[in-house]
């Protein structure tokens, strides 16, 4: 089995299904990629514990090669809050690609 991709000029591909993750991403860019892994890592730890022992803000980098990456950092969300950092539209309060 394959998983076949088309890209927006018309390139087509074709991976082995195992050898792919299908990750709930628009686009394969190391910025939504620290961004989606933000928001696994937080529904993974408990947030109300991690504010109670002091820690407000989380960052993760993404590296694609040497000198390539992205920082995505955020505030730790309150309880109720509705922010959502992996979720398109949260602003991360800093983001870098280095060339």
């Amino acid at each position: 089995k394959n998983v076949y991709m088309t890209c927006e000029d018309g390139s087509k591909f074709a991976f082995p299904k195992a050898d792919c993750v299908m990750l709930p991403i628009v686009h394969s860019t190391v910025e939504e990629i620290a961004m989606y892994c933000w928001g696994q890592i937080l529904l993974d730890l408990d947030a109300q514990y991690l504010v109670k022992r002091g820690i407000h803000t989380m960052a993760v980098t993404c590296s694609e090669a040497i000198g390539q990456e992205a920082v995505f950092r955020m505030r730790i969300p309150l309880e109720g809050s509705t922010t959502s950092p992996w979720k398109r539209g949260a602003e991360p309060t800093h983001s870098t690609i280095t060339f």
